[in-house]
Formats: structure tokens, sequence, C-alpha cells
């Protein structure tokens, strides 16, 4: 009996340490499984490029150009051949100014453009060819200006035209010189052709006959050149 007990003991004893090596077998390759997984995932999983974060600046909202500069001045400008330009800023200051050392300022005052004709002239304010008015508001700070005659050189006077006819010059404007209506009547004087060039204009083409290389020469009466 009792070598029959010691067997039955010893038996039992190698199932459990059998059944404890599968166990340990076991959690081995479930931990090795795991990790293969894992690594799997690692390298499969997607990398995205993230920007490091940046301050926001707060970009302050468009304002409008304000009306005016604080400054009296006028300004010419060309706009075509028959037509020029005009913008203004005459501040209210110099509004009062004007109001406290003019006393025939009245309703009958005018606000006036006279615009001066100074073609070929040291322009000073009183050797103009001619000149003409415009009648302005007080709410206009530019005008479009028909001239009628091209190739004028043009300067213009804001100011007041008082009831006893006197013209008060507040701002004059720069001088400006309007194109001719059409193609320039001047040509070129004198020009030449190098022998290079001439003989790749004339000396190259189908039919064309050889051209002989020499000195330019120039012709006077034909205002053209040809090689020697």
């Amino acid at each position: 009996m009792r070598r029959l007990a010691q067997r039955v003991k010893d038996a039992f004893k190698e199932v459990i340490r059998k059944a404890g090596s599968i166990a340990k077998w076991t959690r081995g390759k479930k931990q090795a499984v795991r990790s293969k997984i894992a690594v799997q995932e690692k390298v499969t999983q997607p990398r995205f490029y993230r920007e490091p974060k940046r301050e926001v600046q707060k970009i302050d909202k468009p304002q409008q150009l304000p009306t005016g500069y604080g400054k009296d001045k006028i300004v010419l400008r060309v706009r075509d051949p028959y037509w020029i330009y005009a913008y203004w800023e005459i501040t209210e200051s110099t509004w009062e100014k004007l109001r406290r050392e003019t006393p025939s300022l009245d309703e009958k005052t005018k606000i006036i453009l006279r615009v001066y004709d100074t073609t070929d002239t040291i322009f000073d304010g009183s050797n103009a060819h001619s000149f003409f008015d415009i009648v302005v508001n007080s709410f206009a700070n530019n005008w479009h200006i028909e001239t009628k005659t091209p190739a004028r050189s043009w300067c213009v006077d804001l100011g007041l035209l008082l009831p006893d006819n006197r013209f008060l010059t507040i701002v004059r404007s720069n001088i400006v010189s309007t194109p001719i209506a059409g193609p320039s009547c001047i040509n070129d004087q004198e020009w030449m052709v190098t022998e290079d060039m001439f003989a790749r204009l004339y000396g190259v083409g189908v039919g064309a006959s050889p051209v002989k290389r020499g000195k330019p020469i120039f012709l006077p009466d034909s205002k053209q050149v040809i090689p020697d």
C-alpha cells in the first residue's frame, strides 16, 4: 500500500510539473505574439508631420483712406491729349483765415479753377498765353478739365473770384504738358545700319543676291546707309 501511495504521489507531482511547464510556455508564446503585433502596428501606423504651434498675429481691419491730410495743395495730372485732371485740399483753417482777412467775401463770391496755358514759358502767374475759368462748388475736391487743345502746357490756380472781379489765388498747381493727338511728326534726323545688320536684313533670303560687305556710308539726301 505504501508503494502504491508513493507512486500515485509521484505521478501527481509529474502531472503538476508538466502542467506548470505548459502554462509557462503558453505565457511566453502569448507574450511573443503580443510583442510581434505591437511591432507591426508601430511600423504600419502612418506618421504625420505636425507643425509647431505658431502665434497667430492679429491683423487690423483695413481702414478707409482719410478725406484729407491737413495741407493746402492742388495737384494736376494729364488724362489724355484733350483732358487734364486736378484734385485739391483746402483746410478749414485756411477758409477761416480768408473769411477774416477778406471783408468783401459774400454769397456772390465764386470758387474758381483758373486754367493757364503756359506753353513754352517760365510761368510767373502773369505771363500765360491765355486762361479760362471754371466755377466749382464748395464740396468739390477734384475736377476733370477739358482743354480742347493738345500738345500744350497747363497750370491751374484754385482761388476766389470776388464780387469786384478780383481773383484771389489760394493754391497753385504743378505744370503738366499734354501729348499730341496723333502719331509723332518728328522722324529720326539721322539713322544708319551697320554692315552686319544690313547683310542680315537684305542679303539673306530666297533669291537674294550676295552682298559685298564694306564700311557703311551715309547718304544725306535719301537718309539711308548702304555698304560700299
